[in-house]
């Protein structure tokens, strides 16, 4: 997926800014937690190539940060989840948490730890 010029991978920023791009334009994820079925028509399903770009790249994320955290500290995704739950933003998440758990501070930092992860993890 990394190699494909047609749609390359986005930068870390922007893809943690992104909403799914499965979902249709105008539908606002469910307001109560637990699970929620929404049924449609494939006229209103949104861009399923697209989503399915997005969701290989919440797959690798997620094993990014738990593979880069493990000699560090258990439970990145828990604590990463509890921030953002709670309102807060990943950019303050990782500049006083991340450290703890083996990560830069920052987001340009980060990202070149993504990277690199991405092209060792290639192939």
């Amino acid at each position: 997926m990394r190699a494909d010029p047609a749609h390359p991978l986005p930068g870390l920023a922007d893809f943690l800014a992104m909403a799914n791009p499965a979902r249709p334009d105008g539908q606002t994820a469910p307001a109560a937690k637990g699970v929620s079925l929404v049924y449609r028509s494939p006229a209103e399903a949104g861009d399923a190539a697209a989503g399915a770009r997005y969701y290989a790249q919440v797959q690798g994320w997620a094993d990014f940060l738990v593979q880069a955290t493990a000699a560090a500290r258990p439970g990145v995704l828990g604590s990463l989840s509890g921030r953002i739950a709670s309102g807060g933003r990943f950019d303050d998440w990782l500049a006083d948490t991340g450290p703890a758990f083996g990560l830069p501070d920052n987001l340009p930092a980060l990202e070149r730890q993504w990277r690199a992860w991405l092209d060792a993890t290639a192939g």
